[in-house]
C-alpha cells in the first residue's frame, strides 16, 4: 500500500474562480473590458465578438487549462489575427481534442472499460491505496478526436473536470504496449487536482504548485512510470484513434465578428 496522502482540500475549485481568473488575464491582455463565456460547444470551440465597447470571448471548457502562451495567442488573435496566434490555438485544441463531448455511446459500452485497461478498477485500487477512498469522481476514456494530418508533438494524457467530478484518460493510453503502471501514475496525478487548488503566478494559473508536486512523488510506481514513458513517448505520440467517430467535420477553431 502507498503512502497515505494528506487530504488539505475536501471541496472541489469553484469553475466560477476559474472563469474569473481567465476573464480577468484576458482583460489585462486585451488591455480592454473583457467578459468570458465558457461553454461546451461541438464545433465553435473560440469565438470572439465586440459590441458595445465590449469583448466578449465564448470558449469552450477546455481553456479553463490553457498556459499564457494560448491566452496571449488569443489576445492577439482579438486584436490583430495572425497566422502565428491561429496556429497556437489550433495546436491546443487538437492536443485537448479527447475532451470535446462527442455523440453518447451505445448504452451497452462502459466509457472506464478499454481494450486493455480498466480505468474503474484503476480508479478504485489507487482510491482505497492512497486515499482512504475519499476522492468522488467519474472516470473514463476520451472520446477519439478527428484523424491527425501532421505529426503530433505533445499530447495531454489526462484532465479534471472541476465542475463535473470526472477524470478523462486520452485513449493513447487504452494499448497493450501501455503499462498498467503508467496508467495508474496519470489516473493518480489526475486525482490529485480533486485536492489541490490552482495557484496563482502573475496572469497565469499554476495547477502544478509544490504541494501538488509533493503529493505526486508519494505514488510508488512514479520512477518506473516516467522511466517508461521517456522511452516511449513516440508510440503516444503516433497513436491514431480508430473510430467512426474520428471521421466527423473538423470543428471551427476561430470565429471573430
Amino acid at each position: 500500500m502507498g503512502e497515505q496522502l494528506p487530504l488539505l482540500l475536501e471541496t472541489k475549485p469553484s469553475p466560477r474562480s476559474r472563469r474569473r481568473w481567465l476573464q480577468q488575464t484576458l482583460a489585462e491582455l486585451c488591455s480592454e473590458p473583457v467578459a468570458v463565456v465558457v461553454n461546451d460547444n461541438r464545433s465553435s470551440l473560440l469565438s470572439i465578438q465586440r459590441q458595445g465597447g465590449l469583448l466578449t470571448f465564448r470558449l469552450h471548457h477546455m481553456f479553463l487549462d490553457a498556459d499564457e502562451t494560448v491566452l496571449r495567442a488569443a489576445a492577439r488573435f482579438a486584436s490583430r489575427p495572425d497566422r502565428h496566434s491561429r496556429i497556437i490555438v489550433d495546436q491546443f485544441i487538437e492536443q485537448h481534442d479527447h475532451l470535446i463531448t462527442r455523440p453518447p455511446r451505445q448504452a451497452s459500452v462502459r466509457p472506464a472499460q478499454g481494450r486493455a485497461h480498466d480505468l474503474q478498477q484503476v480508479f478504485d485500487r489507487i482510491n482505497h491505496d492512497y486515499f482512504e477512498d475519499r476522492i468522488v469522481a467519474e472516470i473514463g476514456f476520451g472520446e477519439p478526436g478527428r484523424p491527425q494530418h501532421r505529426r503530433r508533438r505533445s499530447i495531454k494524457l489526462g484532465s479534471y473536470d472541476d465542475t463535473a467530478r470526472r477524470i478523462t484518460i486520452h485513449p493513447a493510453l487504452d494499448q497493450q504496449q501501455v503499462p498498467l503502471v503508467f496508467v495508474e501514475y496519470i489516473v493518480f496525478h489526475e486525482m490529485l487536482h480533486q485536492l489541490y487548488r490552482p495557484q496563482r503566478a502573475g496572469v497565469a494559473l499554476r495547477f502544478h504548485g509544490r504541494d501538488f508536486q509533493r503529493a505526486e512523488r508519494a505514488f510508488a510506481g512514479r520512477r518506473e512510470a516516467m522511466a517508461w514513458y521517456r522511452r516511449h513517448l513516440e508510440l503516444l505520440l503516433r497513436y491514431k484513434e480508430q473510430s467512426a467517430t474520428a471521421a466527423a467535420s473538423r470543428p471551427r477553431m476561430v470565429e471573430r465578428s
